[in-house]
């Protein structure tokens, strides 16, 4: 059964937070905030226009009240001109009253909640600058380990500058 139970505390809009030094112009955001990254990420349509990159806590299972779900954060972030890219880091329990090897936090197969990553839209790398697709490429290669959408990212900067890039990224991690 959910209970509710209410904390007062003072919070920002990060809309609000861009006249900060270094905040100015963000490129990922990393969000886990028990619930409220739906709302969050609302507050942050001046600061999403230029990320890259979202990393956010979803549920797919009410685990706050009236909390939002995957599904509906999904579709804020579509509409925000990002794509979904993974999941990552689920978190699965099993449901009272079983218990798998003495350990409650151990779980079968229902994911309750996991980090769900999202990218600019891969189709509209037009839109981004050469400085932001470079930041793309690096956050989705070292955070993430995704050489196929860094490839892609970096083959577009090479169509932009009559660079080879891509030849040289593809080269360095084939042999790794």
């Amino acid at each position: 059964m959910l209970t509710h139970t209410t904390s007062e505390v003072e919070t920002n809009r990060l809309n609000g937070l861009q006249h900060l030094p270094g905040l100015e112009d963000v490129d990922a955001i990393f969000i886990d905030i028990q619930g409220a990254e739906l709302e969050t990420l609302r507050n942050a349509t001046s600061v999403l226009k230029n990320v890259v990159l979202v990393q956010t806590e979803v549920e797919f299972l009410e685990l706050y009240i009236d909390q939002p779900l995957f599904a509906d954060v999904d579709i804020f972030m579509r509409e925000s001109g990002f794509m979904f890219h993974t999941l990552i880091s689920p978190g699965k329990r099993c449901l009272k009253p079983i218990i798998i090897k003495g350990d409650r936090n151990l779980g079968l197969n229902q994911m309750l909640w996991c980090d769900a990553i999202y990218i600019r839209d891969i189709m509209k790398f037009d839109v981004l600058s050469d400085e932001k697709l470079l930041k793309f490429a690096f956050l989705v290669n070292d955070v993430y380990s995704s050489i196929d959408f860094c490839y892609l990212a970096l083959e577009e900067l090479d169509r932009r500058n009559n660079t080879k890039l891509k030849h040289i990224y593809f080269e360095a991690t084939a042999k790794n």
